[in-house]
């Protein structure tokens, strides 16, 4: 008897810890996020941004609602479900969503798929493999998202342009969504917006070409034109007053003393600049037109100061095996032009990480140098087989022939850094050679060095250019969304263009990095741990049915197995006595 009342007396005290462990469950949100990456955590920047920065509530509309998902779509489904349910919790309610079926009402569907479209979303496809067959199945793996009374962004969680799409892309759509959302929501609930300045004046590329990547930079900065000199050519020391960063693009005349020091004094104070140079002029026009041409040295008067600075860019120009194509003429095909350099990051730094190749045309060599206090990090590096042309470089059409291939072998055959970013406290160029009477003058209010600052050097200008298609603009303003073909876009003779290239997301991940957007930059270099299933082990019938088994049924029966065992032991146990 007073057995039973033991063990009575035990079973309360289990059911009532039960009970008290699901009511604190019930009022109080807990998670543990086991995984090695951190994937089910969110960072502490979004979770401030949900905290502190939201005015109004967020609707968020996802298209991702069916019955009939394959299982790697239903995963990115729960996902999605998973991270907005994270965001209203930790908002305290002001993140509101729903799933809707854009398939549900035939009748009303077209309609609204061209409101998507409209809204910047596209449809995708996958091709799902059963027993025998195989089938095609659309969605649209994006979301629609209205903040306050005027405010609205979308979100696509597949990017780029091709339409189908593997369960890879799918899973690092997964991977991507917190990067994706934040870009949203600090779109959204951002008051005001860094100031960037495109510099002018010394035959930078022209507005037309830099259509493309002002309009992604809107999304984050406030963006126009900025010139050194007033309208009577007089350089101003305080243009750059009001901004906070400047990009040199591509620039191919002499810089003054007057305005290097401006520049100077601009990063002596905190502004950032994105130094886009190249040092050969490579006119491609001439190349075309003659068959070959001489790439010689521009006059920009700027080595000295990057320099010093950190940074060196060398008067060549790297030829790399791993390179984009160009279209021969001469026998009306594209074919691998070795001075398109296809790079990538080697050292796994965020800003380069999970990107397509990156397009450079004609690039040149960025070397660390100098102060050993600056922290000089690689983001770009040409393949290992790479050579370069020293100056003056010839380049010819011959290249294009197999017989003319260059031969990648050689010690100076090795990868070549096109892209650096800089980042410590930097020294003026002036603090030992600015005249005395200008240097003590209380309008320049000179500074000797920086607090922590960082730049951006990349040794090709063509990175950010875009392509103006042909009479576009002649009778009528340039559409950007019609006429203009972004740095990303792959050269193709038939057919829509497609995005091959990595330009666009790489500039802006280095952008936010030189702006000390750190949060976005720490989410688009994460990366997960892919754990794909094989496609032909699994879909051998006797292998499918044992992995059926394993999952749902092994469960059950061990644990019937497991409580039945326990009950014979029990007995046992309470027999004997």
């Amino acid at each position: 008897m007073v057995m039973a009342w033991k063990d009575i007396i035990q079973t309360v005290i289990i059911i009532a810890i039960i009970a008290v462990l699901n009511l604190i469950g019930f009022l109080q949100y807990v998670r543990i996020d086991l995984t090695d990456e951190g994937k089910h955590s969110l960072t502490p920047g979004f979770t401030e941004l949900l905290q502190n920065d939201m005015d109004h509530n967020m609707y968020i509309t996802v298209y991702l609602a069916g019955d009939d998902f394959p299982a790697h779509i239903e995963n990115l489904r729960r996902n999605v479900q998973d991270k907005l349910a994270a965001f209203n919790r930790i908002s305290g309610g002001m993140v509101k969503f729903e799933f809707i079926d854009p398939d549900e009402d035939e009748e009303l569907a077209p309609e609204l798929f061209k409101q998507l479209e409209a809204a910047g979303l596209s449809a995708k496809k996958v091709r799902e493999q059963s027993e025998g067959s195989v089938s095609e199945i659309y969605f649209w793996p994006g979301a629609t998202i209205e903040y306050g009374t005027d405010k609205s962004v979308a979100v696509q969680f597949i990017s780029g342009g091709i339409q189908l799409v593997d369960k890879f892309t799918l899973n690092m759509a997964s991977d991507q969504l917190e990067y994706k959302f934040l870009q949203a929501f600090r779109k959204l609930t951002r008051k005001t917006y860094p100031h960037v300045g495109i510099l002018e004046g010394h035959g930078e590329l022209p507005l037309y070409n830099t259509i493309s990547i002002r309009g992604h930079l809107k999304e984050s900065y406030n963006v126009d034109q900025v010139s050194l000199r007033d309208s009577n050519n007089n350089e101003m020391v305080y243009a750059l007053a009001d901004y906070q960063s400047v990009i040199i693009a591509q620039p191919k005349s002499e810089f003054s003393d007057k305005e290097k020091f401006i520049l100077d004094q601009f990063i002596m104070n905190g502004g950032k600049v994105a130094w886009l140079i190249d040092p050969l002029n490579m006119n491609e026009d001439s190349l075309f037109r003659t068959g070959q041409t001489i790439a010689l040295p521009y006059e920009l008067n700027i080595s000295d100061q990057l320099f010093n600075y950190g940074a060196r860019i060398n008067n060549e120009m790297i030829i790399s095996e791993k390179c984009a194509p160009i279209y021969d003429f001469r026998n009306n095909q594209p074919a691998d032009w070795n001075f398109y350099v296809l790079a990538r990051n080697n050292n796994r730094d965020p800003v380069a990480s999970n990107l397509n190749p990156v397009k450079l045309k004609y690039a040149s060599p960025v070397e660390p140098v100098g102060d050993t206090s600056i922290v000089k990090r690689v983001l770009l590096e040409s393949s290992p087989h790479s050579k370069v042309f020293k100056n003056p470089a010839r380049v010819s059409l011959a290249y294009l022939d197999p017989a003319y291939q260059p031969n990648y072998v050689g010690e100076s055959v090795h990868q070549r850094p096109t892209a650096l970013i800089l980042e410590g406290s930097f020294k003026s160029f002036y603090r030992n050679s600015l005249d005395p009477t200008y240097k003590n003058n209380p309008d320049v209010k000179f500074k000797d060095s920086s607090e922590f600052n960082k730049m951006l050097v990349i040794g090709d200008g063509d990175i950010i250019k875009n392509v103006v298609r042909r009479n576009a603009g002649v009778n009528k303003e340039i559409n950007p969304e019609t006429d203009v073909l972004s740095p990303d876009i792959e050269f193709v003779t038939m057919g829509q263009p497609y995005p091959a290239y990595g330009n666009t997301d790489f500039f802006k991940n280095a952008f936010d990095d030189l702006m000390e957007q750190d949060n976005l930059i720490a989410l688009r270099g994460r990366e997960f741990k892919q754990r794909p299933l094989n496609d032909q082990f699994i879909f051998d019938k006797g292998v499918k049915s044992t992995i059926k088994f394993l999952n749902v049924a092994l469960p059950i029966i061990l644990l019937l197995l497991f409580g039945g065992l326990q009950y014979l032991l029990r007995r046992r146990k309470f027999a004997k006595k």
